[in-house]
């Protein structure tokens, strides 16, 4: 039994659902993200959706998915506040499992005042977040992720850093936060969980499905069958198949 723990549920073909539930996925964590939003409404609407079409989509084929809103710094409308004072309600409406996905991506003053803003809500709600990582200047951007996520208060063995590679995997780890390993066509996530016996213990996997990009949607079960061919013990598999995420996000 797997645990996806970030998958933009609106990217997935109508096949895909049942394919998941097949290779043994029974969670997934569907995570906020709405290409070039310039209204609340439209971040909004994307909220509302999650909820109402695709949770039924996926309790069709006996997935569960749970809810992750916020603010991508990739599609932050102009009326952000909107969003942000609407969104303790969207989230108790929805018994969400997360804030997310949210994070920096260009840095700046803006990005990290919408950032902070919603962290302080998650440590206020008492609800973990799941954080996004940019291609560029890693290392700087997650330290100062990580840096706003202590000064809001937040639990930093909730926040998940997701995207986690060996160049901030350290970084991670030190602060006492969670290793995101996404599982993308091409990807090192096994070589990287093999490495690193710490991250093991503690990571949560997931496919970051969209179709923007090549991604799998069965990355994770594919994953863990790597790891299962070197050999790695089931036990430390059923961490980050399933039991890491759990304690994280709640327990079936």
């Amino acid at each position: 039994m797997y645990f996806d723990t970030h998958v933009h549920a609106d990217f997935l073909p109508h096949s895909a659902w049942e394919e998941l539930a097949m290779s043994g996925v029974r969670r997934l964590l569907a995570v906020s993200f709405v290409p070039r939003a310039t209204s609340a409404a439209t971040v909004l609407d994307h909220f509302d959706a999650l909820r109402e079409v695709y949770r039924p989509l996926a309790e069709a084929q006996n997935i569960r998915l749970d809810l992750a809103y916020g603010i991508h710094p990739l599609s932050r409308p102009e009326d952000w506040q909107v969003v942000l004072d609407l969104l303790p309600e969207r989230l108790k409406e929805s018994e969400a499992a997360a804030i997310g996905e949210v994070g920096l991506h260009w840095g700046g003053a803006l990005e990290e005042e919408v950032l902070f803003q919603q962290l302080r809500l998650a440590a206020a709600l008492n609800l973990p977040v799941v954080m996004h990582t940019p291609p560029r200047d890693r290392w700087e951007i997650v330290g100062r992720e990580l840096d706003l996520a202590e000064k809001a208060g937040c639990r930093l063995n909730r926040v998940v850093i997701d995207h986690a590679d060996h160049s901030v995997l350290d970084l991670i780890l030190s602060a006492g936060a969670v290793p995101g390993i996404t599982a993308r066509p091409g990807s090192s996530g096994a070589e990287l969980l093999l490495r690193h016996p710490a991250a093991l213990e503690r990571a949560v996997l997931n496919s970051d499905y969209h179709n923007l990009l090549p991604r799998d949607h069965l990355g994770v079960p594919r994953l863990i069958q790597e790891l299962r061919r070197e050999g790695v013990d089931p036990l430390e598999l059923e961490g980050v198949m399933i039991r890491n995420a759990g304690g994280i996000f709640g327990e079936d």
